[in-house]
């Protein structure tokens, strides 16, 4: 595999420096050039796990799901996930699909061979940065679909910007299909339903995602983390008005914060030194009173996936712990093989002493019976 990773890295033109969402924008790689890098390249033959184990990745950006050091990971803004993936939704689209999930492995491959090309990690992780990324990327195609889709409603001219034209005009006949205005109908009306008739999901948070968010109060106080209401509030409060827009959303603060001087009026009768609720129990007030919806809590965006107990960070300490139990096998099987060889050696010495042994009397032998021979 001599060569292919160079290969593999040259041929997307991806420059591995200034890849901040916020930063100054570089010029996309058309969608020749990628499609060049994943259909001739030898470095097909590798798999990601492997790539990432290749020399010379130092200047690639470092995911690790618990965010040690330098290292960031899905979720954060503004640390060039979100533009790489829109890299790809600019020119890695092959075939219009309503969905990011619809696609065949080889294409969602592509797209992470792709990430990969900025992006490195521990190999023993592949799988669960692999999960994370599809996840991310079904979250932003939905999103760039749906803003390409208003651009072409509203009759606007020529194609969205940094949107390859071939792509464009791929989609075009997508959207003009009834099935497919009758589907965006349908998932419209639903979404409509599941907010009780309250209007569009509205929130302050601008570009910044929740874990960011989170982030800047923690910083802010000095290092202790928000509860998930403080957040809510943060996260959906119009800073020039200071109310809560959203009507569900305000509904909610509003029942907890009831609930949880309810329940610290309680414990301070049981304990009157109590003088606040933990921040524990007021993101277990927070999470019963927002329901699992499509495996997400509106409103608290990713935050709730910060429990070890759910989502991929129980797959990555499981996987820490699998590979815990491998080492600990390894471990016991190079005791065993080291006991035999202890074992091996103490019997060779034993047999290389009786050995001298029986020399040196045959040699003291052999002196008595010719003294004039040579001492060896």
């Amino acid at each position: 595999m001599s060569g292919s990773y160079a290969d593999f890295r040259g041929r997307g033109n991806h420059s591995p420096r200034g890849r901040s969402d916020s930063g100054t924008s570089t010029a996309s790689p058309s969608a020749s050039q990628l499609h060049e890098s994943h259909g001739e390249a030898p470095a097909l033959t590798m798999t990601v796990a492997e790539l990432v184990q290749q020399p010379g990745r130092e200047d690639h950006i470092l995911l690790d799901p618990r965010r040690r050091g330098k290292s960031t990971w899905f979720g954060p803004s503004h640390n060039g996930i979100s533009k790489s993936i829109l890299k790809m939704c600019h020119s890695l689209i092959e075939h219009p699909r309503k969905t990011f999930s619809e696609m065949p492995f080889s294409e969602k491959d592509k797209w992470f061979r792709n990430f990969a090309q900025e992006f490195t990690w521990d190999h023993n992780i592949t799988e669960i940065v692999r999960k994370a990324f599809d996840k991310e990327a079904a979250k932003q195609y939905s999103r760039h679909m749906n803003a390409w889709k208003m651009h072409w409603k509203r009759g606007k001219k020529g194609k969205p910007r940094g949107l390859d034209m071939g792509i464009y005009e791929k989609l075009i006949p997508y959207w003009e299909n009834p099935d497919t205005e009758k589907t965006s109908i349908t998932n419209s009306c639903n979404r409509m339903s599941d907010r009780d008739g309250k209007g569009s999901y509205v929130h302050n948070g601008g570009s910044t995602s929740h874990i960011s968010t989170v982030d800047q109060m923690t910083k802010e106080s000095g290092g202790v983390a928000p509860n998930h209401l403080q957040v809510l509030k943060r996260y959906h409060t119009n800073k020039k008005t200071g109310v809560i827009q959203d009507p569900v959303i305000s509904e909610i603060v509003e029942k907890v914060t009831v609930e949880k001087m309810d329940l610290l009026t309680q414990l301070s009768q049981e304990d009157p030194s109590m003088e606040d609720l933990s921040r524990n129990q007021v993101n277990n007030l927070v999470l019963k009173a927002i329901p699992v919806k499509k495996k997400r809590r509106p409103g608290l965006g990713n935050i709730a996936e910060e429990d070890p107990a759910t989502s991929f960070f129980a797959d990555y300490s499981n996987d820490l712990l699998q590979q815990n139990e491998e080492l600990k096998e390894k471990v016991t099987a190079l005791e065993v093989s080291k006991a035999e060889t202890e074992e091996r050696l103490s019997s060779t010495q034993e047999e290389l002493t009786s050995t001298k042994g029986t020399v040196l009397k045959m040699s003291e032998f052999m002196r008595s019976k010719w003294p004039d021979m040579p001492v060896f």
